[in-house]
C-alpha cells in the first residue's frame, strides 16, 4: 500500500460504529481507510460465523474500504486536509475523520456508590492480585487464594484482565459482551487456566456486608465479586487524539459533537462506539449516522474540502428537506460544539 495514498475519509476504530460507517462511505463511492489502532481481531478474512462485526469488516472490505492495523503516532486536521500516520504502517491523508475511539470511559451506572476503588478496579495491579482481593486471602492460608474475581468488559480487555488474575484468586470469570471474543486466544488461555467465560451483560449490583458484590445480568445470572474489574472504566485515553486534532471537549475529555457526530473541527466527526454497554446495533447506527453526514458535506462541498458558506446553507436546506428521518438508534453524542 502506497504510504501518501489520499482518502476522501480516514475512519479512526474498526469497531461496530466505525465498520459500520466505512462499509456505507465505500459503498458511496468513497476511497475509505480504516485503521485500527487497538489491534483488534476483526479482519476482513474473519471467517462467516465470526459475528456481526466482522460480517460488517468483510462487507466494508468487498466495498473497497481498507483496513491497517497499528498503533496511532499521529493524527492532525488542518487546511486542506487531514494526516494520519500509524506505526508500521506509513502516513495517509485524507479530507475527512471519523474518531470511532478515544472516548473517555466513566463507571457503569450499576456500580454500587463506594465501590470504585475498594473493591472494584479498572484491572488488577501489575501481575499480582488486586489490594482489595489480596486483604481477603485468610490468615494461615499460605498463599491458597479463596477470592473470586469477575472482570467485566466488552472483550479481549475484560479476557486479559482475568488472565493476569489466575492463581491469584480462587475462582476467575470473566463477562463480555462481545460474542466475537468468546473464541479468542484470551479466552480459550483463560478457560485452559480454569477461568470462566460468559457473555452477558451486567445491569445491577448490590454491595453485601462482607464487602463482596453480588452482580445481576441481563440472562439472569448472579455473580459474586470479592474482586471486580471493569477494564474500560475509569481508565485514561491510550492516545490523546482529542489533544492532537485540537477537539473542543466537554469536561471529561470527551469531544462536544452534534447531531450528527460532527465536532469543532469541520473534517472531524466523533461517534461512541459503546458496544459493550449498548450493543452492536447501537453502535452501528450511529456510525451510520455519522456516515451520512460525511457522504452529505462531501457531496455539497463539490471540491472535497468542507463544505462552509453557501455550502453549509445547502446542507442546511437538504436537512429541512429530508424531515426528520433518521436510521434506528438515534444517536444521543451530548452538545453541540462550541
Amino acid at each position: 500500500m502506497d504510504s501518501e495514498r489520499h482518502y476522501d475519509v480516514l475512519v479512526v476504530g474498526a469497531g461496530a460504529a466505525g465498520a459500520s460507517a466505512a462499509r456505507l462511505l465505500a459503498g458511496s463511492g468513497r476511497r475509505v481507510l480504516v485503521a485500527s489502532p487497538d489491534g483488534g481481531p476483526h479482519t476482513p478474512s474473519a471467517p462467516p460465523h465470526a459475528g456481526p462485526l466482522a460480517r460488517t469488516v468483510r462487507e466494508a472490505s468487498g466495498d473497497g474500504a481498507e483496513f491497517v492495523r497499528g498503533e496511532v503516532l499521529d493524527l492532525r486536521a488542518s487546511g486542506a486536509h487531514a494526516r494520519l500516520r500509524i506505526r508500521g504502517g506509513g502516513s495517509f491523508t485524507g479530507d475527512r475523520v471519523l474518531l470511532t475511539v478515544g472516548l473517555t470511559p466513566g463507571l457503569p451506572s450499576w456500580l454500587p456508590a463506594g465501590a470504585w476503588g475498594r473493591c472494584a478496579f479498572d484491572r488488577p495491579r501489575g501481575s499480582r492480585r488486586s489490594r482489595a482481593a489480596a486483604a481477603r486471602v485468610p490468615a494461615g492460608a499460605r498463599g491458597r487464594p479463596r477470592d473470586v474475581c469477575v472482570s467485566v468488559g466488552r472483550g479481549v480487555e475484560a479476557l486479559e484482565s482475568a488472565l493476569l488474575c489466575v492463581g491469584h484468586a480462587g475462582r476467575v470469570t470473566a463477562v463480555i459482551s462481545d460474542p466475537d471474543a468468546l473464541d479468542c486466544d484470551q479466552a480459550w488461555r483463560l478457560r485452559e487456566s480454569g477461568g470462566n467465560v460468559v457473555r452477558d451483560l451486567v445491569v445491577a449490583a448490590m454491595q453485601l456486608p462482607s464487602g463482596s458484590l453480588k452482580l445481576l445480568t441481563t440472562e439472569g445470572r448472579e455473580l459474586l465479586a470479592d474482586t471486580l474489574l471493569l477494564p474500560a472504566a475509569g481508565a485514561a485515553v491510550r492516545r490523546p487524539l482529542t489533544g492532537l486534532l485540537a477537539l473542543s471537549v466537554d469536561a471529561r475529555g470527551n469531544p462536544r459533537t452534534n447531531g450528527s457526530g460532527r465536532t469543532s473541527n469541520p473534517r472531524v466527526w466523533h461517534v461512541r462506539d459503546d458496544s459493550a454497554t449498548e450493543g452492536f446495533s447501537r453502535a452501528a447506527a450511529d456510525g451510520l449516522i455519522a456516515a451520512r453526514s460525511i457522504a452529505e458535506d462531501i457531496l455539497l462541498s463539490g471540491s472535497g474540502g468542507a463544505a462552509t458558506g453557501a455550502g453549509a446553507a445547502a446542507r442546511r436546506g437538504l436537512r429541512r428537506s429530508l424531515g426528520n428521518r433518521t436510521v434506528a438508534g438515534p444517536a444521543r453524542l451530548g452538545s453541540a460544539p462550541g
